[in-house]
């Protein structure tokens, strides 16, 4: 365990850009996704404590592969989920699907515990869900809700090339 907190330190100081005066973090993590698990069995497999409106289930995307290279993005600034969108889509990305976020906090829990990391999505009829992983307090937390209230400026987010 820790090899991944020495990545984690790595990465934060090394892969750290300047873009229009705005600093960015970013942290680069291979994971692997098992394509037959469901929303639910995904978040179960984090044992984190679910805070997840069941009406979201549906509406998650599904991964694409079995292994991929997520980027864990910290925009450092507040932004709207249209901003967010937009911010990634400028990098060459796109956010990542909650159950390879899942996997992610699943496989790596030391550095998962140590980013605030969260994805988002639009359903058919384009209204904003997202999933959102936190320690807060000691207690490990997943979020999964349908709002489109904005992200502060600690969020890491996963992407992936498009």
């Amino acid at each position: 365990m820790k090899y991944i907190i020495a990545v984690f330190t790595l990465f934060l100081c090394a892969v750290s850009c300047t873009n229009n005066r705005t600093e960015k973090s970013i942290i680069i993590q291979k994971v692997k996704v098992d394509l037959t698990k469901t929303p639910q069995e995904a978040i179960s497999a984090t044992h984190y404590t679910q805070y997840v409106e069941p009406s979201v289930m549906s509406s998650m995307p599904q991964p694409e592969v079995d292994e991929v290279e997520v980027y864990f993005i910290c925009f450092d600034q507040g932004l709207s989920s249209s901003q967010l969108e937009q911010m990634v889509h400028a990098h060459g990305l796109k956010l990542v699907d909650p159950i390879t976020l899942c996997a992610f906090n699943e496989q790596y829990p030391e550095l998962a515990n140590t980013i605030p990391n969260a994805t988002q999505w639009r359903d058919k009829n384009d209204k904003i869900h997202y999933m959102s992983f936190v320690e807060f307090h000691g207690e490990h937390k997943v979020n999964a809700h349908q709002d489109d209230f904005g992200w502060g400026a600690y969020w890491f987010f996963g992407c992936v090339r498009k």
